[in-house]
């Protein structure tokens, strides 16, 4: 899972692959707090329909990365530094 997934090939030749890198899903969870945010750093919450998609969409984005850091075991070992990184 993850907006990011870099292709590469498997040294046994078992097809193309996918690996999502940490550092992605944290850019991720970063994008969500900005876009969630940004209404009141730009000052654009007299616009309520424009404030409430932004908020929605980046609490979305925020939930969305955290919940692949805690489910995805490869990035769950990537983040508490536990085990192996595959």
């Amino acid at each position: 899972m993850g907006l990011f997934r870099i292709p590469f090939t498997c040294a046994g030749g078992h097809g193309d692959l996918y690996k999502t890198y940490l550092w992605a899903v944290l850019v991720n969870v970063a994008v969500g707090a900005w876009v969630a945010l940004s209404p009141w750093v730009v000052d654009t919450v007299s616009d309520n329909l424009m404030t409430t998609s932004l908020l929605v969409s980046g609490i979305a984005a925020i939930v969305l990365g955290l919940w692949e850091l805690r489910t995805d075991p490869e990035r769950h070992r990537q983040w508490t530094r536990t085990g192996a990184a595959g």
